[in-house]
Parts: structure tokens; C-alpha cells; sequence
């Protein structure tokens, strides 16, 4: 497996890469002398702060590939949308109505005759500054570095997230053999996280009180339904809604992953600070971990879905990718729910 560094943006005084080697870290505290558990304690010093170091030199690459606005998002807002409120209710009808308070991509001008993901932020661009997107009644979003990020929160992210790619995963797999544009986001990218975010679940349930995994919360739910009836036709439905549907859910598979590449970047770095077993467990495999060959997931997204651009060129097909943003961004946005509380 490659092993890629996590990069990515935090408050001025916080800076994080991750590096993972072979090696074995040898069991503290076992036959050590009070000077040795000293020095032992002060080199884990170090090498947490060597953790937390080089982050602005390479996020800034980052998130100008994203095409991502720095400045926005050093203000604390989260990087790719921030949702003014998570009081969508508790029936999955009621989660169509959060109100995105911004998108922070950087204003560049894209024209139509420009690769297909710029297309797809411009029209986010566009989608936000003329408010077409569902409004609730506002709360206001807590600053990022006062959100929750205790173990037991943290976990239900992965799970959360886990259940969407493993959803996607499978709606790719189901429409890939009768649509191209689909099938060209198979398990050979590694944008599909799933198996890294098992792994990191696997190595936080060892040694560990978290005996049993809670289920998906109820957001997560109704977006993982809402996937599977993307993939699966309904029982009469004709060939042309169900084309609709598979051309839908390329929105969703841009949403969910350039979302977890820019602000699930940020969310992992918050995680590793503020959580040791994920470093004592090396538990951030969601972040960093990829299959051979792919060395940068941002630039093998941008291309999967320019590609996506040279199959896809009547423009009604095009349009119907484009109508389903709003809602793919606002349910890649309900992922975060159970992190964005006051601490």
C-alpha cells in the first residue's frame, strides 16, 4: 500500500503531517529506570510535534488544486461547506433541509469549454451566491476548533463514513457494467475508503473499552438509502429515469470525496492531535492510505472526472449531473454532524 501524508489546514498554531514507517514502537514503561521513562516520554514529545509540522507548505498545494479559497478557510470555516444548521429533524425528509451557509472555493472563472470539475465547482459557485440551496430555520455552526472530538464522537464518524462509501461502493459497482461514465471510479483509484476506514476502526477496537461499534446515525441512514435507490431502478421505471438516477449519483461521488479530501483533511489532523490511540494505534489509515500507484487522490479525482466530462457531452446529461449538486453537497455535509458540537 502507498502511504500518502496528511496535509491540512488548522488554526495558525497547529500544523500536522503524518508519516507512517515499518517499524514497531517498543512497549514503554516495561523495565525502564525513572530517567529512561523521562527521556522516553520526552522523545514522544518530540515526535508528536515532528506530527504536527510542514502542514502549510503542502495544504496550500492542496487546496489550490481543490480550487479551495485559504483564506476563507483560515477563518475557521469548515473547508468545503459549512452547514448553518444540523436541526433537520430526525426523519430523513426533514435532512433535505439544512441550510449551507458556504462554499469556499476561491472565485476563479470557469467556462463551460473548461474540464468537467471546474464545471462542477463553478456551478456550486454559482448554486451558493444566488442562495438556491434549502434553507432551515439558522443556528449557528460552532468554530471548528471547538467541535467534539472525543473517541467515542470520533468513532461514530468513521462509521458514518464508512456506511456512505460502502454505499457508494456498491451503487458504483451495480451501475458500472451498464453506465461508463460510472464505471470509471473503480476500486483502482482508491477513492473508495472504506477498507482504510475498517482498518482504523479494527486497530482503535483493540486494547480499547469500545467493545462494540455504534450503528450509522439516522442521517447517515437516509443517505445511504438514497444512494442504494440511485443505483436500483424502481419496479416499471423506464430506462431514461433510470439513467437519471446513475447520472445523479455522480454528483454524490463528487460530493462525498472532495469533501473528505479538503475538510475530512482537516477533521484527521484535529483527530491525531486531540486523540493519541490514533497515533499509538497508527488508526489513520482513512487518510493516508492508498493503493499502489496512486500517489496524489486529488489529482486522480480531478482526472476521473474530466474524464467523466469526455463521456458524458449532451448537455441534458450534463444538467442532470449539475441539478443534483445541491443536494450532494448538503448530505456530504451531514457526514460531520456528529463532530460539530461544542466541546
Amino acid at each position: 500500500m502507498a502511504h500518502i501524508a496528511i496535509s491540512t489546514l488548522m488554526p495558525p498554531t497547529v500544523k500536522l503531517k503524518l508519516v507512517v514507517t515499518n517499524s514497531i514502537p517498543p512497549k514503554r514503561g516495561f523495565g525502564q529506570s525513572a530517567p529512561q521513562k523521562k527521556e522516553a516520554a520526552t522523545k514522544k514529545q518530540q515526535e508528536l510535534k515532528s506530527v504536527v509540522k510542514e502542514v502549510e507548505k503542502e495544504v496550500k498545494h492542496r487546496k489550490r488544486r481543490l480550487h479551495i479559497d485559504p483564506e476563507v478557510a483560515a477563518k475557521g470555516k469548515v473547508d468545503f461547506v459549512q452547514v448553518e444548521s444540523w436541526d433537520g429533524g430526525e426523519n430523513p425528509e426533514d435532512l433535505e433541509k439544512l441550510k449551507l451557509k458556504s462554499f469556499s472555493p476561491s472565485a476563479s472563472s470557469f467556462g463551460n469549454d473548461l474540464p468537467f470539475y471546474e464545471q462542477l465547482v463553478k456551478r456550486i459557485q454559482l448554486l451558493e451566491s444566488k442562495g438556491d440551496i434549502a434553507v432551515v430555520q439558522p443556528r449557528k455552526l460552532p468554530p471548528f476548533e471547538k467541535w467534539k472530538f472525543g473517541e467515542k464522537k470520533y468513532v461514530q464518524y468513521l462509521v458514518d463514513q464508512r456506511a456512505v462509501y460502502r454505499a457508494l461502493g456498491s451503487a458504483i459497482e451495480i451501475c458500472a457494467a451498464i453506465e461508463d461514465s460510472v464505471a470509471i471510479f473503480n476500486d483502482k483509484l482508491g477513492l473508495n475508503r472504506s477498507s482504510a476506514i475498517e482498518a482504523d476502526l479494527t486497530a482503535m477496537q483493540k486494547e480499547s473499552s469500545l467493545s462494540t461499534l455504534p450503528e450509522p446515525n439516522t442521517q447517515t441512514l437516509a443517505y445511504v438509502k438514497y444512494i442504494e435507490q440511485l443505483a436500483n431502478p424502481s419496479p416499471g421505471q423506464s430506462e431514461e429515469k433510470s439513467r437519471e438516477k446513475r447520472l445523479r449519483l455522480l454528483a454524490h461521488i463528487f460530493g462525498v470525496n472532495v469533501s473528505h479530501l479538503s475538510t475530512g483533511m482537516r477533521i484527521g489532523a484535529k483527530a491525531v492531535e486531540c486523540l493519541p490511540v490514533l497515533s499509538e494505534r497508527k488508526a489513520f489509515s482513512f487518510y493516508h492510505v492508498y493503493p499502489e500507484g496512486v500517489k496524489d487522490p486529488i489529482k486522480v479525482l480531478i482526472a476521473a472526472f474530466n474524464q467523466v466530462g469526455h463521456l458524458i457531452t449532451a448537455e441534458d446529461d450534463r444538467e442532470e449531473v449539475m441539478q443534483e449538486l445541491p443536494r450532494a453537497i448538503q448530505k456530504a455535509s451531514l457526514l460531520l454532524s456528529s463532530l460539530a458540537v461544542v466541546e
